[in-house]
């Protein structure tokens, strides 16, 4: 993998140093979240990456951009999980809301919760029309074991980037946690 970028804080969400932010990446390229991958398209950047001890947040700006990507281990399974739009092998897309400011959720099998489909990624922003033309960007989103994926960069954020095992890394060093306890990891 090419580059990993760990993400950490103790303290409450998304509130992490200024300095320690990774900068923004710019499309083509392939990203992993901790249990998430989308492809970013050539055009578009990712940018002002947040982290918590379970959720992140992500905004992809650019041509036909507009929107944010918040991955969870939080979110239960709702009695009503919307419309679906999509599967892709064990990924399910549904339409959130009535079509004015849709918003999409990303579900699949959640390593965290024994590989039970659980509600993963939630997509929202302006550039959401609730047609299909929105598949343009939910299409590129899979829930996945970034382990097994042909990510270019990983974003690492939460208590697996603060518990770093020398035994399971392998020949990747130890990240640094740095300021805020977010810093890059290896590249």
């Amino acid at each position: 993998m090419a580059g990993t970028i760990a993400l950490a804080l103790l303290a409450l969400p998304f509130a992490q140093d200024a300095e320690a932010r990774p900068e923004r990446l710019k499309g083509p390229l392939a990203i992993c979240f901790n249990y998430s991958s989308f492809d970013l398209p050539a055009g578009q950047t990712l940018d002002d990456f947040k982290a918590g001890t379970e959720t992140m947040r992500a905004r992809v700006k650019g041509r036909g951009a507009g929107y944010e990507i918040v991955e969870s281990e939080l979110w239960g399974m709702p009695a009503d999980r919307g419309t679906l739009v999509a599967t892709y092998g064990d990924t399910h897309i549904y339409r959130l809301g009535d079509g004015r400011g849709a918003a999409y959720a990303v579900d699949g099998p959640a390593r965290f919760f024994r590989g039970e489909e659980r509600r993963i990624v939630r997509l929202q922003g302006r550039v959401f029309t609730g047609d299909a033309r929105d598949a343009a960007i939910y299409s590129r989103f899979r829930i996945v074991d970034p382990a097994t994926a042909p990510c270019k960069h990983r974003f690492v954020y939460g208590w697996d980037a603060m518990s770093w095992d020398a035994a399971e890394a392998g020949d990747r060093p130890a990240p640094n946690h740095g300021r805020a306890a977010a810093a890059k990891a290896w590249w």
